[in-house]
């Protein structure tokens, strides 16, 4: 409903026999509604047991919320109806809380099918879970914010919702513009929209300490922050990300993602146009153990790592990835690192640019980078390595074609002092020269000026 690639809408009966309601153990459930039962959502509440549902009419309702524990499910008359949703609205107004769980729910407590907006409150603006790990589905947080930790909603240790196709929107905070995830706090973040939430501090939209979130078929777009444009990520856990797409996010370090010793792993999402002002356009990471598979990667820009930039000791994997028309404004179009040594597998760098000074597609400078069966064309830089800047590599069944440096190493730069190992690859039509620096062909490899014609069946001979 909100997330482009969402899952269908759940009604509330089913997100109750998925939370392990089922018929025989709801019994007789009641519905409970408000206003025509009920004055108050609060009163129903109170009266409500384990599997009973309260069904809010259209309308504004400006009261504090909170579930006392209970497996009981708080939803508009249609959650699967965008309009309905949008006509059920709470709004805590002066209240000390909106939403809230702190006794220990778990996913048989359900919110579904309203909009939250108008809260402001110190850890959670919208919704506390400080020791409950409810089911949020096909709801929208809207213009909520705190002075504090999560605009949207604060997730404490030990508190794990599970969010369903929700929508983030406009929410503020000094960390995690909509959701602040808490050291031991495991969320699973299914079809959500996460669109122009802001802090002051970390975490456009979301700021994970320590925990092992997972995010699957979200959108993260026109997010911002100071590190970590949509989210940002402490040691201590692991965090997953699946088919997602982060568009419009902007950071000073991470225009998308600022991920710091974490273990991050990333799997068939898309990075395009994000922007980090002083390094990684997409991902910034210190000593973060990132592993990266079919990702794609076009059209970021930064002044280091135009797409990624890494720092300390990481050992990145980059598996089966793309990197189009990213733009470093200094060095390493697509991918920049200092001490770290990635590997790169099967992927293709195509038209990177870094203006300035070295590494159009990657630069690598204290740390080893090994790169096997990808493809490096049309890459270049203002300086040295139009495709490929580092100090030790190696380099296996590759090709570099069409890349170009100012001054030399047109596809190749080795720092002084150091040396490559090429096997099986090869350097061709690259301009000024093809490789500048130590190396050596451990067999196969083709290094010339001119690229050799097509065979014919137009493949190369």
């Amino acid at each position: 409903m909100h997330a482009g690639n969402s899952p269908q809408c759940f009604p509330a009966v089913i997100l109750a026999v998925a939370a392990g309601l089922t018929p025989a153990s709801r019994g007789s459930a009641a519905v409970l509604a408000v206003p025509e039962d009920y004055p108050f959502i609060s009163w129903a509440i109170a009266d409500a047991v384990d599997g009973d549902e309260v069904v809010l009419a259209p309308g504004t309702y400006h009261e504090a919320i909170d579930f006392l524990g209970k497996a009981i499910t708080l939803r508009s008359a249609d959650p699967c109806d965008p309009e309905v949703v949008a006509a059920t609205v709470l709004d805590a107004l002066v209240f000390p809380y909106a939403i809230r769980c702190t006794s220990g729910e778990g996913a048989g407590t359900v919110l579904a099918g309203v909009t939250v907006t108008g809260s402001s409150l110190p850890d959670g603006g919208a919704m506390h879970n400080g020791d409950g790990s409810p089911t949020v589905a096909h709801c929208v947080f809207i213009a909520n914010s705190s002075y504090g930790r999560g605009g949207a909603m604060y997730n404490g240790p030990g508190s794990s919702p599970t969010l369903i196709d929700c929508a983030f929107l406009a929410n503020e905070a000094n960390q995690g513009g909509a959701l602040y995830n808490d050291a031991g706090s495991n969320p699973i973040v299914i079809g959500c929209l996460f669109s122009s939430n802001t802090t002051t501090y970390t975490g456009g939209a979301v700021h994970t300490e320590g925990g092992s979130p997972s995010f699957v078929e979200c959108e993260f777009v026109l997010n911002d922050a100071h590190y970590g444009g949509a989210l940002y990520s402490l040691p201590g856990g692991a965090t997953t990300i699946s088919n997602c797409r982060f568009s419009f996010n902007s950071s000073f370090g991470g225009g998308a993602i600022n991920a710091t010793g974490d273990a991050l792993a990333i799997v068939g999402c898309g990075f395009t146009e994000n922007f980090g002002a002083w390094g990684g356009g997409a991902i910034a990471s210190t000593d973060a153990d990132l592993q990266i598979t079919r990702g794609f990667f076009a059209q970021n820009v930064a002044l280091d790592g135009g797409a990624l930039l890494e720092g300390g000791f990481a050992r990145s994997t980059l598996l089966n990835c793309d990197f189009i028309d990213n733009v470093a404004t200094s060095s390493g179009g697509a991918y920049s690192g200092i001490e770290s040594s990635p590997t790169v597998m099967r992927c293709t760098f195509i038209r990177n640019v870094a203006t300035a000074v070295t590494g159009g597609a990657v630069q690598t400078i204290f740390g080893d980078v090994t790169i096997d069966d990808s493809t490096f064309t049309g890459n270049r830089c203002g300086y040295a390595g139009g495709a490929l800047a580092a100090g030790r590599a190696v380099v296996r069944g590759s090709t570099f074609t069409s890349n170009r440096a100012r001054r030399f190493g047109g596809a190749v730069w080795i720092l002084p002092g150091r040396f490559a190992i090429l096997a099986d690859t090869t350097v061709c039509g690259n301009v000024p020269d093809p490789i500048a620096g130590a190396w050596q062909d451990a067999g196969g490899t083709l290094v010339s000026d001119d690229c050799p014609p097509p065979g014919p069946d137009g493949t190369d001979p």
